[in-house]
């Protein structure tokens, strides 16, 4: 009888404790939901203490349950979130070689960022404790532009002053318009070597007056232009950049103006290449520069009138086109309590010639600020993180492209990537809130795709309505949608921004001069509810992170190792990608440099042999390196095949970058003879005429009745055995060998495999190669 008195008393004992825990979860839960709600509207400060690393501001009580525990460690952390903190560090990022290219991708600022980044991480006492680990990737880019000196003197009466100044930066990708943004006119090297001009000012307000200027050289002016006359959204803006050029002063200074109201100029892509004057090829290169009005106001100059009292204008112009140009990501890795479902929260940290406070400067330090709270109240993750700052965005991607050739091994694993890419600030009278863009899932099936459910529910506890779209390559985390990770972009916008004449770019201030730390403290509120957001996410336990499932019965392998551009390896060919995925597939990608080797691709149901590509354009200037592939590497592929391998075989015959845009000639197309060779295959002519090739019928291509070629980009070849599936023996696109017990396909033109924006180039074509058994 006493025992089952004991045993009663027990089991109300726990019973009353469960009670207890419970109705503490509920009120805490109904606490939180009510402080979000208020907040809602207007998000408050958080006055909040930041906590020592020996110290947490709030505690977690003794004696609760792991539920409790948990929610208790994401509202300590949530309220340690400091907006303060976020700033001083984006001052110090806005700070980085200002007027000389700031952290442009590429250059000298873009690397120095990098090193703070890195200075800041050796403060995490306790996170390097628990296991922190850091990597500095290193690669390069195709184009980037480096400012030496970017001066204005201005002389008013016996006064001279130096008014702040910015040279444009040079195209992404073309060389001819490159170069116009070059003072020496030529590729490399990064040498000071400044031009210097001096010449009487002519202020050109307006196309009124550009218009009434007489067709003459005016060698000795210097042009004080409005930018509004080249702005991008100018209907008129090449033809007044055309006649700029005709004129041909001694050198030009667009001149920016500061405004928050719809349908007034502010700068828009000033840095990016003075508007239009960055796709302009020739004539041969002259000073560019740009100013900020505001700045003439210490110079008692606040209109075009009071300029009139400018007397001469000395302009100094030193900048550099660097082909290559070099770049990098930085990954950090948190141990977290579980290694099988890790999280990539990323920012990219270069700017679009410009302070980038917004963009993305906020991002970069949102990631800091997780990493800072996570260090200082000793929180362990449930699950592994990953914070990855991308390198060269800006100039198309760079990074994240690069990320995914360099960790196929994380990709294999990974469960979601949150970007963010980032905050804005709206013009006067636009609506905006947090707008997560997918870019894995086309939008039919947004609403009901797991991951994004979870980011709603998480948005939903801090009180916050997300507008979620579907957004392909809405940034870098769409490198990674070709390996079927689930991806977001956290951007603060509207469909109203985003539809805006000039987009998010022009209705949110961002590539303009005026993303500045200033600007974006009139958003402290939204940048502390981003940071929450993603902060909140990475917390999750373990059971809620489930969103994909990484179970591949086969391995494709691609050989990026000769492929330098990453735009043509697997995250630049998402849909191809994903096709194979869906047909059983893992991605593996072996990234450039890296020599093959028989364990590269032992046991692999397919390899892929992409395109020879460098980015040294060898016309221009003395190449500094020239990939290729080797014999001992075609000698490694032979006998994989012969051993019963599938491999196929891309070539193009120019640089490629998402959906299929034909960028520069590949000088570097033949260098897959070295493979090809052996097989009786010879790549001989770069570009076609026609932009289909009929498909003879084969077992394997049997649903294909024709192929969309790219007529650029195609590198036709002969072939002396095997089928010729499509072209001809002497000039084929498509041809099927066996070689030994295995198989070899030769494709002329990797843009077969490529998207065109809406969907696959070649849907059937691409089916029929993840169907290839």
């Amino acid at each position: 009888m006493q025992r089952k008195k004991l045993v009663i008393i027990l089991v109300l004992g726990f019973l009353m404790a469960a009670v207890a825990e419970t109705l503490l979860l509920v009120s805490m839960i109904n606490t939180r939901n009510k402080t979000s709600a208020d907040r809602s509207g207007q998000p408050q400060q958080l006055d909040a203490t930041i906590p020592s690393s020996t110290e947490p501001a709030l505690g977690v009580p003794d004696g609760i349950g792991p539920a409790l525990v948990e929610v208790y460690t994401k509202q300590n952390a949530l309220a340690a979130i400091s907006t303060e903190r976020m700033f001083a560090r984006l001052t110090e990022l806005t700070r980085i070689q200002p007027h000389s290219g700031w952290r442009g991708a590429g250059t000298t600022g873009e690397k120095e960022a990098f090193d703070y980044l890195e200075s800041r991480l050796t403060e995490l006492e306790w996170l390097t404790s628990l296991g922190m680990s850091s990597e500095r990737e290193r690669f390069n880019i195709f184009l980037g532009t480096e400012v030496h000196q970017s001066s204005l003197f201005l002389t008013l009466g016996a006064h001279t002053y130096e008014v702040p100044a910015d040279a444009t930066r040079g195209s992404r990708d073309n060389p001819a318009a490159a170069l116009r943004m070059d003072s020496d006119g030529f590729f490399n090297p990064p040498y000071e070597d400044p031009v210097e001009v001096t010449g009487f000012p002519l202020l050109i307000p307006d196309a009124a007056t550009l218009n009434s200027l007489e067709k003459t050289s005016y060698q000795n002016k210097v042009f004080l232009v409005d930018y509004a006359l080249v702005d991008t959204e100018n209907p008129q803006a090449l033809s007044n950049a055309l006649s700029l050029l005709r004129l041909n002063p001694a050198a030009i200074v667009l001149i920016t103006r500061f405004s928050n109201t719809g349908g007034q100029t502010h700068g828009t892509f000033a840095g990016d290449g003075g508007g239009v004057l960055q796709r302009v090829e020739g004539p041969d290169a002259l000073p560019l520069l740009f100013i900020e009005f505001e700045n003439l106001f210490p110079l008692g100059i606040h209109d075009w009138d009071e300029m009139n009292a400018i007397s001469q204008a000395r302009v100094i112009w030193d900048t550099d086109v660097l082909n290559p140009a070099p770049s990098g990501n930085l990954v950090v890795r948190i141990p977290g309590k579980y290694a099988d479902k890790p999280i990539l929260l990323s920012a990219h940290i270069d700017s679009p010639n410009s302070p980038g406070a917004l963009d993305n400067g906020s991002g970069s330090v949102i990631l800091l600020e997780i990493l800072t709270v996570l260090n200082d109240l000793k929180i362990q993750p449930e699950n592994d993180l990953f914070f990855a700052w991308f390198g060269s965005e800006e100039a198309g991607l760079y990074g994240s492209t690069s990320f995914t050739t360099t960790h196929s091994d994380l990709l294999g694993k990974l469960q979601a990537n949150i970007q963010i890419d980032c905050l804005t600030r709206p013009l006067d009278g636009l609506p905006a809130s947090i707008m997560p863009m997918y870019s894995h899932i086309s939008t039919s099936d947004l609403n009901t795709d797991p991951f994004k459910t979870f980011m709603d529910e998480t948005g939903a506890e801090l009180g916050l309505e997300l507008k979620s779209i579907f957004y392909e390559f809405a940034s870098d985390n769409g490198s990674l949608s070709a390996f079927n990770i689930p991806n977001t972009n956290l951007i603060y916008q509207s469909m109203e921004m985003e539809n805006y004449p000039g987009g998010v770019w022009v209705s949110g201030h961002l590539h303009d001069p005026y993303d500045t730390v200033e600007l974006a403290r009139d958003m402290e509120a939204e940048l502390r509810d981003m940071a929450r957001l993603a902060l909140a996410a990475a917390l999750s336990g373990n059971a809620q992170i489930d969103f994909v499932q990484h179970d591949p019965q086969k391995q494709a392998v691609f050989l990026a190792n000769h492929t330098e551009a990453p735009h043509m390896t697997p995250s630049g060919l998402s849909r191809f990608s994903k096709s194979l995925i869906r047909a059983g597939y893992g991605i593996t990608v072996i990234p450039y440099g890296e020599p093959l080797t028989t364990q590269h691709i032992s046991g692999a149901d397919l390899v892929v042999a992409l395109p020879a590509y460098d980015y040294p354009l060898t016309d221009a200037y003395p190449a500094a390196y020239d990939t290729g592939w080797t014999a001992v590497e075609a000698a490694i592929l032979n006998e994989y095949v012969e051993q019963g391998g599938k491999l196929l075989v891309v070539n193009s015959a120019n640089r490629l970058k998402l959906f299929n845009r034909i960028a520069e000639p590949n000088e570097d197309w033949s260098d897959l003879n070295v493979l090809t060779n052996q097989w009786g295959v010879n790549f001989t002519t770069a570009g076609v005429d026609e932009a289909t090739a009929a498909v003879t019928a084969d077992g394997w291509l049997q649903q294909v009745s024709m192929v969309n070629l790219n007529p650029q980009s195609a590198v036709t070849f002969a072939v002396t055995s095997g089928e010729v599936l499509a072209g001809s023996r002497s000039r084929a696109h498509i041809a099927k060998l066996k070689v030994g017990t295995g198989t070899v396909l030769i494709f002329s033109d990797l843009s077969m495999l490529g998207d065109y924006g809406d969907g696959l180039f070649n849907p059937k074509l691409v089916q029929a190669l993840a169907d290839w058994e």
